[in-house]
């Protein structure tokens, strides 16, 4: 057993007293069979390694620097999520590839004028940002956005209800409103059905028809070769007034240019005649189924005249009035009559007795109130 011991420890004293007796910085590889010292460390190996015992830090390092150990992670511990994330906030000064806030003004924008690279641009007071046919986007003046306005619109276009408050003088015919011309009606506004056009502090303006006393054209017929033409359009009118200029179409010797109330065909007009060709003037009456304006004895010539009748007498019989004249004897009557049925005049037709007929005739209607 002595001996046992003696052969384990002597190898481990012998290898113990071999290493202290060695030089420093040495590096010793060994396995079962024994150890060997097999290179020396010194500057050619790892720089120089001088500094504290055991401590050789990079500082101690001369020939290797910090990037030589950290390229690899370096640039990603300092991006988004990495360790050293570097907060844009907490930087001082302004990054190059970005729009500076120290550039805008109060009311300024951000433009480009070019690819890539935005700019500032002030709005003036009452400016409107935009780009004319050429140039740059700027802040347009009023004048630079009415002149881009110009001839643009592509329909109708409302003003509200508003009034255009300042124009130019019009000057000639080609101008929208005109001037030192005669105004045609197609010209004129459109006017409120039942309304006039009535001077207010120099300026016209629609007014309302006066409750009475005024004569209102209620329809124009223009006959064309008929035998006939009626209007319906005389319901609840105080006075009727018909103007007449009417051509008989015969070829007989006689014809004449009469009128119907209400499609009455009976024989309940009167007529009578105060002939003024003669001196004294003579006077002649009729009892008949029409009431006649006026006579002729050629076919083409014109009677012209004016009739007034009552409208709403009702029970009473409606009085006539017939101022009328001829062109084939140059007479000049003055005839007056009457329709001797009890009933208020709702419609006229004009017919000629013998004859055909052609020309234009106005009806009027008025009220008392």
């Amino acid at each position: 057993m002595s001996l046992l011991k003696g052969l384990l420890l002597k190898p481990t004293f012998n290898l113990l007293n071999w290493i202290l007796r060695r030089n420093g910085n040495s590096i010793i590889i060994g396995g079962p069979l024994g150890w060997s010292w097999v290179a020396t460390l010194d500057e050619a190996h790892h720089g120089s390694l001088a500094g504290p015992a055991n401590a050789h830090r990079h500082a101690d390092l001369a020939s290797i620097g910090i990037d030589d150990h950290h390229a690899r992670d370096h640039a990603a511990r300092h991006q988004d999520g990495g360790a050293d994330e570097i907060n844009i906030a907490g930087l001082s000064g302004e990054p190059a590839d970005v729009v500076a806030k120290s550039l805008f003004d109060a009311h300024t924008i951000l433009i480009a004028v070019t690819d890539n690279t935005p700019v500032a641009l002030a709005v003036p007071a009452s400016r409107i940002v935009g780009r004319k046919s050429t140039g740059n986007i700027v802040a347009l003046t009023g004048a630079e956005l009415m002149a881009i306005l110009s001839g643009q619109a592509g329909a109708a276009f409302s003003m509200n209800s508003q009034r255009i408050t300042t124009l130019g003088t019009p000057s000639s015919t080609g101008d929208a409103l005109r001037k030192g011309t005669r105004v045609t009606i197609s010209e004129l506004p459109t006017l409120t059905t039942d309304k006039i056009w009535k001077g207010v502090g120099g300026v016209p303006a629609e007014a309302d028809l006066p409750p009475a006393g005024i004569w209102t054209l209620l329809e124009t017929l223009s006959p064309n070769n008929v035998a006939s033409i009626t209007s319906s359009t005389l319901t609840a009118y105080d006075m009727f007034m018909f103007i007449y200029r009417l051509q008989a179409l015969n070829t007989g010797v006689s014809s004449s240019l009469c009128f119907r109330l209400n499609g009455d065909s009976g024989n309940n007009y009167r007529r009578l005649v105060l002939d003024m060709s003669v001196s004294p003037p003579t006077h002649y009456s009729w009892t008949a189924t029409e009431y006649r304006m006026s006579t002729h004895y050629s076919s083409g010539n014109y009677g012209a005249g004016v009739v007034i009748l009552p409208g709403t007498l009702g029970s009473v019989r409606i009085p006539i009035v017939n101022l009328a004249g001829y062109t084939y004897w140059d007479y000049h009557w003055i005839m007056s009559g009457g329709y001797i049925a009890s009933a208020n005049i709702t419609s006229v037709t004009f017919l000629g007795q013998g004859t055909n007929i052609t020309g234009k005739i106005a009806i009027y209607g008025m009220n008392f109130a």
